[in-house]
Order: structure tokens, then sequence, then C-alpha cells
């Protein structure tokens, strides 16, 4: 039941971080028709494709870790005993919970500081800046909610 509850939120966020690449490609369009036809760009494109990116890279760290689709060198791996292969990677579960543990924990109080204090951008055009840290916390807290998930399995890390 873990187990498909996170494979859901982990495909909503990646569904999420999707719409943000695809409102980065439509904003990023549009400026530069606009630029070429008026000559003027569209303000506040530059910050709302930054605060985009931050939503579509850590929103999809859940989704990456379900699906096992992060970049993996199995040379040494595959020649590893069984008892060796559930040692890497019990291994590299804790170290992953250790990194994304941390910065979800960072991220979590910057992602309320800066909600508290109303921090926005500076520029043209004033863009709200917690709405990435809190996508950054959430991207994070799913990873390492993954990971335990995994770590609690068995560290069954291969594909499925």
């Amino acid at each position: 039941m873990m187990h498909r509850l996170l494979l859901t939120i982990s495909r909503a966020a990646l569904l999420v971080g999707g719409l943000a690449i695809l409102a980065i490609t439509l904003l990023g369009g549009f400026d530069i028709i606009f630029t070429f036809a008026f000559g003027r760009p569209i303000h506040g494109v530059f910050e709302a494709t930054q605060t985009l990116m931050v939503i579509a890279v850590f929103l999809g760290l859940g989704a990456i870790h379900m699906n096992r689709s992060y970049i993996s060198v199995e040379i040494a791996y595959d020649k590893l005993p069984r008892w060796g292969k559930r040692a890497s990677e019990a291994l590299t579960l804790l170290l992953m919970i250790g990194f994304f543990g941390f910065l979800a924990w960072r991220g979590w109080g910057n992602a309320l500081h800066s909600w508290r204090i109303g921090e926005y951008t500076s520029g043209i055009v004033q863009f709200p800046i917690y709405p990435a840290k809190f996508a950054m916390a959430i991207g994070c807290t799913l990873a390492v909610l993954c990971c335990l998930h995994d770590l609690a399995r068995g560290a069954r890390f291969s594909k499925r």
C-alpha cells in the first residue's frame, strides 16, 4: 500500500514538473516571438523561468527513484556476489537518504522563512521565490521517503 501511495504522489509531482517544463517552453517561445515582432521582450519571463526550472527538477526526484531512471555504472556491481550487491544497495540508499534528507531539512527551513517574509526576486517584475523553495523541499522529502521505503523493503535498489 505504501509503495502505491509513494508511486501516486511521485507521479503527481512529476506531472507538475512536466507542466513547469511546458510553461518554460511556452514562455520562452512567446518571449522570442514578442522580441522579434515588437522589439521588446516579455517582462518577468526570466524570473518565472528560474522558479519553474527548480520546480521541474526537484519535483521529479521521487519518480526518478521509483522508476530507477537515474544514471548508474554497474561495472563492478555486476561482479559482486548477492550479499555484496545488497550491501552496495543499502549503502547507496543510506547515502541518498543523508544527502536528500539534508537538502529537505534545509529546504523546509528556507521555504518557510521565504514564505513568512514574502521573499520576491528583484527585477522589473517581482516574482515570488518561495514556490521554488517549497518545490525543492517537497521533492527532496519525497526522494527521502522513497529511499526509506526501499530500505525498509530490503534495499531492493535494482529495477523491478
